[in-house]
């Protein structure tokens, strides 16, 4: 009988440190890069920052060009709000995420579109813009270049987007640029500028969204 609890003690010794290994491994090839940009915008607590995006329609073979303001209240608070061309804000709290588009003419209605913040491509995007990328077992990430790293998403994890690519800034430890690439062969770049680290630079109310009159309100039910 000792024999046989020795043998099971052995084993579940042997198990635990291979579980233990493997964790360690897999903590110690996330790129170190990233991890120090993660801990930058952790610590900052908030991010002011405007952006340029290019999306292009493999379908249309077009490029369209927007341009605005995005605001980050870490851990998991954005407001992406596109000043030009056309108007629209996009917020999440953590809980659910709000998409407003203001009525295309004079007279007209807008609308405010409320889902739950799991949705798996905002969730993707939300990691993506708050630099809180490691800790999730949805998408795996890979150093490319010197300073550019390509994340890909475990199937039915990410929405449309298939992978991304994030290209940073080592010395001002942050994220420069996000490149998509979606399933339906659309390609969408998000280039940002003047950045400004720090909880003051944000405005709470910013996360807040009442909507304006004549707007019509597509809701999840699930959310009802």
């Amino acid at each position: 009988m000792k024999k046989i609890k020795t043998k099971h003690y052995y084993f579940l010794f042997l198990l635990l440190f291979t579980l233990q290994a493997y964790g360690k491994e897999k903590a110690a090839s996330f790129p170190p890069e990233l991890l120090e940009i993660q801990k930058r915008y952790e610590t900052s607590k908030g991010l002011l920052t405007e952006f340029e995006q290019t999306a292009f329609s493999a379908l249309m073979k077009t490029e369209k060009k927007s341009s605005g303001v995005i605001s980050i209240l870490m851990p998991n608070q954005v407001r992406w709000e596109v000043q030009a061309p056309n108007p629209s804000i996009f917020i999440s709290d953590g809980k659910k995420f709000l998409y407003y588009t203001p009525p295309f003419a004079p007279g007209g209605n807008g609308q405010l579109l409320v889902k739950k913040a799991s949705d798996h491509q905002s969730k993707l995007m939300t990691a993506l813009l708050t630099g809180s990328f490691k800790n999730s077992s949805d998408w795996s990430v890979k150093k490319v270049k010197d300073q550019e790293f390509e994340v890909l998403p475990k199937e039915g994890a990410a929405g449309d987007i298939q992978k991304a690519f994030l290209v940073i800034n080592k010395s001002e430890k942050r994220i420069d640029s996000i490149r998509l690439t979606h399933r339906n062969g659309n390609r969408t770049e998000i280039r940002f500028k003047k950045f400004a680290f720090g909880k003051d630079k944000v405005n709470l109310s910013m996360f807040k969204f009442k909507a304006p009159p004549h707007t019509d309100i597509v809701e999840e039910k699930t959310l009802r």
